[in-house]
Parts: C-alpha cells; structure tokens; sequence
C-alpha cells in the first residue's frame, strides 16, 4: 500500500510539473507574439510614412512631397526693441552672432525701430574682435542699410566658409527698399498694405524688384525672426520679407544664453509646418 501511494504521490507531482512547464511556454510564446505583433505594427506604421512621403500625380511621375528633407536655415532676423544699450548688450549681440555664424546662417537682418542700435556698431565691431572663437568671428561683416559690401555679396554662393552679414537697420532703412522700387519703376509709393497684397499676389517677382532695386540682402527672407524687448511685435520691420518666417518671443537682450538660442533653433528644425514632421 506505501508502494501505491508513493508512485501516485509522484505521478501527481510529474503531471504538475508538466502542467507548470506547459503552463511557461505557453506564457512565453504569448510575450513572443505580443512583441513580434507590436514590432510588425511599428513596421507598418513606418512604411505608411515612408508611402507618404512619396506621391504620384496624375500622369504617374514620381514626385517629392513637402517638407520630406529639412531646409538648414540660411537667414536669421533680430528685431530689438531698445532705445539704449550698454555693455551687456553688446556682449549678448555679440554672442548671437557668433552662433548664428556657427550654425550657418548667411546674413542677420537686426533691426531695431530706434536709432541707439547705429551708435554701438563700432562697439559690436570690436567685441566680436575679442569674441570666441576668433576664426568664426573674424568672419563676420557688419554694416548699415541694404549697402552690402562687395566682399559678402561675392561670397553668397560659395560653401560655410564664406563671410555672414549683418544688416543693421532702423525703421528709415526697412522703406528704403519700397522707395527704390518707386523710383525705379516710376510709380507711385507704395504703401505696407500694397507691399503685403503684391507680397501674397506675386512674392517672388516682388522679391526680385526689391533685390534689383535695393541690393541682394533686401530680397533674402528670413527664416526665424528673434524678438528681444520683452514686446511681441515686429515694430515696422521689413512686411514684404516675413511671409514665411517663424516668430519667437526670446525677452530681454541682456539675458540672453546659447543654450536658448540653440533650444529655439531645435524647436525650429522640428516645425511640423515647415518640414512636415
């Protein structure tokens, strides 16, 4: 009788441990196709975006959609509005210029509707002497008005060794360009509501009038605008110019630091609207 319940005992414990080992696998087996499942819906989601991003038309060619390469920005505008600067100042437009020449940008428009900003370009001149690193400021040319220099508007087309602009301007210079146009066409001036109609009309040919008429940095779009002076206006700065420009509010000059400057260039890279993701 000991012999019987002995060998039940243990044909009991073998058939639960069976059921425990089947009982594992099974469990197993179902994390595998829960991850494969997961793994094959990632896939899939990726492919759809990838077919997106591809469009036929009518006729069967292949083309691009938009925003599927993101555009490096090229132009960068600076609108401050302050009617005094000090040291601090200076050092802070120093410091976006240096940066701005170090992420590629070709030219900065800085425009200040006030004229304090013209009396500190031989203090801007000099500290971006002493700024760091000399090599990428040394590259930058600073003047005022549309009047680019010829060393720059030689260099437009070449690679990012080229020299960056900077076009200080106040609120006479951003209608130069308007007047040049009038009298080159001899028509009549035209008027911030005129110039933003032809802007969305015919921005292009607009563009290219004002370029021919003004100078080659007047028809460069920007392509985000920095607000200094704590104000969320663009106090008269260039209309024909902003149609396709990114806007942000970055306080007070004095304050500024790269790592806000490099957080506002990654939040441009990521527009949805502007590179589609």
């Amino acid at each position: 009788n000991t012999l019987i319940v002995f060998m039940a005992t243990l044909s009991h414990r073998r058939r639960g441990f069976l059921v425990d080992r089947i009982q594992s696998i099974a469990y197993r087996c179902v994390a595998l196709f829960v991850a494969f499942a997961s793994w094959v819906t990632h896939q899939w989601r990726r492919f759809k975006i990838y077919i997106a991003s591809h469009t036929t038309s009518r006729w069967h060619r292949h083309r691009e959609a938009r925003g599927r390469r993101p555009r490096e920005p090229r132009v960068l505008g600076v609108v401050l509005f302050q009617k005094s600067f000090g040291t601090q100042d200076d050092q802070a437009l120093s410091r976006i210029l240096v940066w701005a020449k170090q992420q590629g940008f070709r030219l900065c428009i800085l425009y200040c509707p006030y004229d304090g900003i013209h009396d500190r370009i031989g203090s801007i001149r000099e500290l971006m002497k002493w700024a760091e690193p000399y090599e990428t400021a040394s590259r930058v040319l600073v003047w005022q008005g549309w009047d680019a220099p010829e060393e720059w508007v030689d260099g437009m087309g070449e690679d990012d060794a080229m020299m960056m602009g900077v076009a200080l301007l106040s609120a006479q210079h951003a209608e130069v360009p308007i007047s040049a146009l009038s009298s080159v066409r001899g028509q009549h001036m035209y008027s911030h509501d005129e110039v933003l109609e032809r802007a969305l009309q015919a921005p292009e040919s607009l563009k290219e009038a004002i370029g021919r008429a003004a100078g080659p940095a007047a028809r460069m779009d920007p392509d985000m605008i920095m607000i200094f002076g704590g104000i969320s206006s663009l106090g008269g700065f260039p209309s024909w110019s902003i149609r396709n420009s990114e806007m942000y509010d970055m306080g007070q000059l004095g304050v500024v630091t790269r790592g806000k400057l490099d957080a506002v260039l990654k939040r441009f890279t990521r527009t949805k609207q502007r590179f589609g993701r």
